[in-house]
């Protein structure tokens, strides 16, 4: 369902102390019961407005340079697809835009003047977490972060990986996909006149390549390139070794095979690639850090035997490195590793998820200061789905392990007719949270969800919006799809990190029901912190909107708080770029196909989020964790049984006039998130899952369509 809901931003993008380096965010015309223009002007008073832009803004909206905007609001646009006979009025949604300040302060005040009120504030009135009314409750205030862009070419940059070096730079990695025809071109598809041939859309595309910025003494660098371009890369990480070497990591596929390469950054340049992974599979998803000897670790996922494995390899100085060793020793396939260096012993920590026992579990080894492995552990390995690890240590060396839930059978039997017992791709998400102290298992006597995105947690149409526009009980047919509880929580991929003073820092990928682009579903980033006994969020964090498997680097900011570089295709503040170059009324709602512009281009952006907390950050206190991580836990009776089905179904032969015969099972249309109506459908990592783990499939076919629009990054 697309929605008008819109928020005002305003970004500090200013010096380096966090009163500085703030953002806030504004929403007006929650108690509009029709349209409502709010056109308006800011001033700050010590500071000054540098930049104000869209976040949503749709038809005749638009800024005005650095003095002001015309927005209003109006109904959200629903989805007639599944909504047909809805002849309800629709609710009137709020609207907003972005505005950058520098040289503020805690005691500045932002002063707004609008058609249906003035207000005013000090930014000293919204510590994060406290949520600020004006104008009879129909405008709330709040902090958020503060949001900078760091790469915004014509290109797609994605996937980018961040670290901070000893001397206080920082440096950030990104892969950027250059398409082959214009993508204004490309979204074009009424002419005047007839094209003579087609050939211009066969335009071979530009490939990947790996960059790398890096700020040192308030200052970023050029774009300085990794590899040599025209690559097929898959994700990237960067750090630091103990000679000040700026080290690149990334997969590339070479000679038909994915393989984990470095380089490290000599004299302005990037030298001759090592290939760290080795053996024949595909390797991929490399992460990296640094242990307390100064040597780089690299660890990936690669294919072996048939599963996926989990490796790891170690610099011993220079572009020396030992073979690579197997970290994970699970004979099913293992997923998504994450590494972390610990500052009081000098070792390393590498955690991945596995379905060894028939759903997923996080597993963690631990290698000492002199690279020795530790044996491998379970970290949360219930009965349901938990995948996707983040790793961090404080600063007393305690190590906190964040990942990602669903429930029980994640992906098992479930469909229109059953769906009782278990849980489909993209049934529910929530994260889970667990800290190793002393060889002992404790968790924050804080509950972080309740700082985290919820259902009904806010006034207006986000709160009242449902994950399925669709009213089942009213209009499911047999066969139907199943229904989906409404307003649950859908807080995935988790990120965790200590900043520099050793304050817990919790982010997650959060779905927001209230808003449809023209490629779908929308999820930002949101941020917690650990605030002695209470967590403070969410914390939004603008210019995050983009797929939902789509993850942040989080590391701790030279001088307090953290950083956070993420991409945004900008399916959310392009809209009215959008709306403006279609190129007729019978447009596709939900497809760039007919319009003269396709402005959803996949940019980086560097977040900073300083806590206004003035809390000791080492107060957070720590209990036992209730569910511990059983060793021997065994697979559940019923996968137990499945499993043998899926071996007399593997090991079935059958002679039909000579020819020996097996049964192959496999999907050939299975949708993604991809898709502009995909929202429920999950990843394109959790299609794989799906197929590979939960349903043991042969083969698999994306389905996914773009709907018209040709593109050639989703």
């Amino acid at each position: 369902m697309r929605t008008k809901l819109c928020v005002f931003i305003l970004c500090a993008l200013v010096a380096n102390t966090h009163a500085d380096e703030v953002g806030v965010q504004i929403r007006f015309g929650l108690n509009d019961k029709s349209n409502t223009k709010w056109d308006g002007k800011v001033a700050v008073s010590s500071g000054q407005v540098d930049l104000i832009s869209g976040l949503r803004f749709e038809q005749q909206d638009k800024a005005d340079g650095v003095k002001g905007w015309q927005a209003s609001t109006r109904p959200i646009t629903r989805n007639r697809g599944r909504n047909r006979n809805n002849k309800k009025k629709a609710p009137i949604a709020d609207n907003g835009v972005i505005l950058s300040l520098s040289g503020v302060g805690e005691d500045s005040v932002v002063k707004i003047a609008t058609g249906p009120g003035n207000f005013e504030f000090e930014l000293s009135e919204i510590p994060h977490g406290k949520v600020l009314e004006r104008l009879d409750g129909g405008v709330e205030i709040e902090r958020v972060a503060a949001t900078v862009p760091l790469a915004t070419t014509k290109d797609d940059d994605d996937f980018p990986a961040a670290t901070v070096g000893p001397d206080g730079a920082v440096h950030v990695a990104y892969v950027s996909f250059t398409p082959g025809l214009d993508r204004d071109k490309r979204a074009r598809t009424s002419y005047t006149k007839e094209p003579e041939d087609f050939s211009f859309l066969a335009k071979p595309v530009g490939g990947d390549r790996v960059w790398l910025r890096s700020k040192r003494n308030g200052k970023w660098s050029k774009p300085i390139p990794v590899t040599q371009g025209g690559g097929d890369v898959f994700k990237c990480a960067v750090t630091v070794d103990g000679d000040g070497a700026v080290w690149a990591v990334w997969a590339e596929r070479v000679k038909g095979q994915f393989d984990v390469f470095a380089s490290a950054l000599k004299d302005g340049n990037f030298g001759e690639p090592i290939q760290v992974s080795a053996g024949r599979g595909n390797n991929h998803t490399p992460v990296a850090t640094t242990d307390g000897k100064g040597r780089v670790w690299i660890a990936w996922q690669g294919a072996r035997d048939g599963v996926f494995k989990i490796f790891a390899r170690r610099q011993t100085g220079g572009d020396n490195w030992t073979d690579p060793i197997t970290v994970s020793p699970q004979t099913r396939n293992c997923w998504s590793p994450a590494i972390a260096s610990d500052p009081k012993t000098g070792g390393v920590a590498i955690a991945w998820d596995t379905y060894q026992k028939g759903d997923y579990d996080i597993w963690l080894r631990l290698f000492d200061k002199h690279g020795n492995a530790k044996k491998p552990r379970p970290v949360a390995n219930l009965h349901q789905m938990e995948s996707r690890p983040s790793l961090a240590y404080d600063k007393d060396g305690a190590l906190w392990i964040a990942w990602e839930r669903s429930a029980k059978f994640w992906g098992k039997d479930w469909g229109a007719l059953d769906f009782g017992d278990s849980a489909g791709l993209y049934w529910n998400r929530q994260l889970g949270l667990r800290v190793l102290k002393n060889g002992k298992w404790l968790v924050p006597e804080a509950p972080f969800f309740k700082a985290l995105p919820g259902p009904n947690n806010r006034r207006g149409v986000f709160a009242k919006m449902q994950f399925d526009p669709e009213v089942f009980k009213a209009t499911r047919a047999p066969g139907a799809h199943a229904p989906r509880p409404q307003n649950q929580p859908l807080n995935n991929h988790a990120r965790i990190a200590a900043d520099k003073g050793g304050r817990i820092w919790l982010i997650a990928r959060t779905r927001r029901p209230d808003v449809r682009s023209p490629l779908g579903s929308v999820w930002i980033n949101h941020a917690a912190y650990l605030d002695g006994d209470q967590w403070v969020g969410p914390i939004a964090l603008p210019h995050s909107d983009n797929i939902l498997n789509n993850s942040p680097a989080v590391v701790p900011a030279p001088d307090g708080g953290i950083l956070v570089a993420h991409s945004s295709d900008h399916r959310v503040d392009r809209m009215q770029t959008w709306r403006a170059n279609r190129l007729g009324p019978n447009s596709m709602a939900l497809a760039i196909i007919n319009s003269g512009k396709d402005p959803f281009i996949n940019d980086i952006y560097l977040s900073r989020i300083v806590a206004t907390s003035d809390k000791n950050p080492g107060s957070a206190k720590l209990v036992p964790a209730r569910q511990k991580p059983n060793p021997a836990i065994k697979p559940l009776p019923r996968t137990i049984a499945e499993r043998k089905i899926q071996k007399d179904f593997a090991d079935f032969r059958s002679t039909v006039n000579g020819t020996e015969l097996e049964i192959l099972k496999g999907e050939f249309h299975r949708h993604t998130e991809l898709s502009g109506d995909g929202g429920n459908d999950s990843s394109l990592e959790d299609m794989w899952r799906y197929a590979m783990d939960a349903a043991g499939m042969d083969w698999m076919g994306s389905g996914d369509h773009d709907n018209g629009g040709h593109r050639e990054y989703p």
